[in-house]
């Protein structure tokens, strides 16, 4: 698999599986990822398998990657292109720490995602974030969970108005 940075290329095939890939109310303006992305603390790559098979988007802070959305194309998934995709992202930057946000409660897609991502090295921190109407569990690589640097981070991108709050279970 060949993993590249988002291109102008890359525009319609990437914003079609984001948009069917996540629901709308998860989804950020494609128009900022792809602004975003050209930033140097963002990674948006797309992966390649002679076609297009997948991307990720990941913001980078401190120690922390903070992994906003990966996705594979339909047809590819089930035959490992994730899982390499979180693979090679880890071998570009050993050591730091991997956090992603996955829905709460136990739906048949958290427990999916849940499976998926301690498949391939994560862990729980046995924390959640949520605010008024939504909840999600935190999972990372590569040791304890640095919840303030993860906090610092959150707060970061977000209205001021916006309170997320750490609770764990």
């Amino acid at each position: 698999m060949e993993i590249h940075s988002f291109q102008p290329a890359d525009r319609l095939a990437v914003r079609r599986l984001y948009e069917a890939a996540f629901p709308a109310a998860e989804r950020l303006p494609f128009e900022d990822l792809v602004r975003w992305g050209q930033q140097e603390d963002y990674l948006f790559d797309c992966a390649y398998e002679k076609v297009f098979c997948g991307f990720y988007f990941v913001r980078l802070y401190k120690n922390i990657l903070y992994l906003y959305y990966i996705a594979t194309i339909p047809n590819a998934r089930g035959q490992g292109l994730g899982g390499q995709m979180l693979d090679q992202l880890q071998m570009r930057y050993p050591g730091r720490q991997i956090i992603v946000e996955i829905e709460w409660p136990d739906t048949p897609m958290h427990i999916r995602r849940r499976q998926f991502y301690l498949r391939h090295g994560f862990h729980s921190t046995r924390m959640c974030i949520h605010g008024d109407s939504w909840k999600f569990e935190l999972l990372c690589t590569n040791g304890p969970f640095d919840d303030k640097s993860y906090l610092k981070l959150v707060k970061s991108f977000n209205e001021p108005s916006f309170d997320p709050h750490l609770e764990s279970f």
